[in-house]
């Protein structure tokens, strides 16, 4: 009889991640997934036109999943995943939503979600080393981290601070390239993640040498996303799996000094890096017709990278309440 109360009060026969879900949509932590303001009706796949890869342009990508009551796409040569852009959402939306995160640099469980990306990064960088924190949100910590360890280091988010030097490059202007440039916790929000890694590595902004890391949770196989909390963000579009970063690096040419099995990527451009702007746009046009339709089901537990094991003690579940 006990049992059975205790299974009335939890909901009956519905899962734990259903009554999850329900607690996360009430506090309002993974935003509200269907608005009638960004969709006005949820169409069918068969209706949507086959999406682009929004990271290397191949046009032969496959319906990955429905997940959420969105349609996702998988890659069939960079392997990302991302969702249709009929379910982006506004921009004010979208700067609305990160609001909602908690990044202050004095909130010690968020400097400890960061720590991993920290650690991983301190050891391979010079004394008074320069860099940029990419997409640093409303709340930057890593400036103020590295900082105390004697590193200077810019910030610059599009919806909360812009930052001149981004400017410039983006008006076509050559800057002092930084010695280190972080993006945690922000690539999976990129609309035209290509856009991004352009000028980042092929405009100058990294520094032949340096390193460039990025911080997002691993899609680690197909059967997982259907009941994964990241998809769930309003405002995740891009899902990279363990080979996308590998793509990545081989794309640029840099060396993919580390990654980790979780959620943590580095690069580091090399001196072919630049020279491979000019062949880019080839490159990434040819994608179409030498791609394939295979299955682009991956575990990068099978990936030829060599994978380095980070320690982090933060839950899924504190990674999301902290930077979605």
């Amino acid at each position: 009889m006990e049992d059975q109360k205790k299974r009335k009060h939890n909901g009956g026969n519905r899962s734990r991640y259903q009554r999850q879900y329900k607690r996360d949509a009430k506090r309002n932590r993974y935003g509200d997934q269907h608005d009638d303001q960004d969709f006005e009706k949820q169409p069918d796949k068969d209706s949507l036109p086959t999406p682009v890869c929004p990271l290397c342009l191949n046009e032969n990508t496959v319906h990955f999943s429905s997940a959420f009551k969105k349609n996702y796409y998988s890659c069939t040569v960079c392997t990302l995943v991302f969702v249709h852009q009929h379910y982006h959402v506004t921009e004010d939306k979208e700067k609305t939503r990160y609001q909602f995160h908690n990044n202050s640099p004095l909130d010690k469980k968020y400097v400890s979600f960061l720590q991993p990306a920290f650690n991983s990064l301190l050891p391979l960088l010079p004394t008074g080393a320069r860099g940029l924190d990419y997409g640093c949100g409303p709340g930057p910590a890593l400036s103020l981290m590295f900082g105390e360890k004697g590193h200077t280091m810019e910030n610059y988010d599009p919806y909360f601070m812009p930052n001149d030097k981004v400017k410039q490059v983006e008006e076509g202007k050559t800057i002092e390239p930084f010695d280190f440039v972080t993006c945690t916790e922000a690539i999976e929000h990129f609309r035209r993640p290509k856009d991004d890694l352009d000028k980042l590595l092929l405009k100058g902004m990294v520094k032949t040498g340096g390193h460039l890391l990025f911080m997002t949770q691993f899609l680690k196989n197909d059967e997982m996303f259907a009941t994964w909390h990241y998809p769930r963000d309003i405002t995740h579009i891009c899902f990279f799996r363990g080979s996308t970063f590998q793509w990545i690096a081989k794309h640029y040419q840099c060396e993919l000094t580390l990654l980790d099995n979780e959620n943590i990527a580095i690069l580091k451009p090399t001196e072919s890096t630049l020279s491979s702007s000019s062949s880019t746009s080839t490159t990434s046009t040819s994608t179409t017709s030498t791609s394939t339709t295979s299955t682009t089901s991956t575990d990068t537990s099978s990936d030829n990278a060599t994978l380095t094991t980070i320690s982090n003690p933060i839950t899924n579940e504190q990674k999301d309440e902290y930077k979605a």
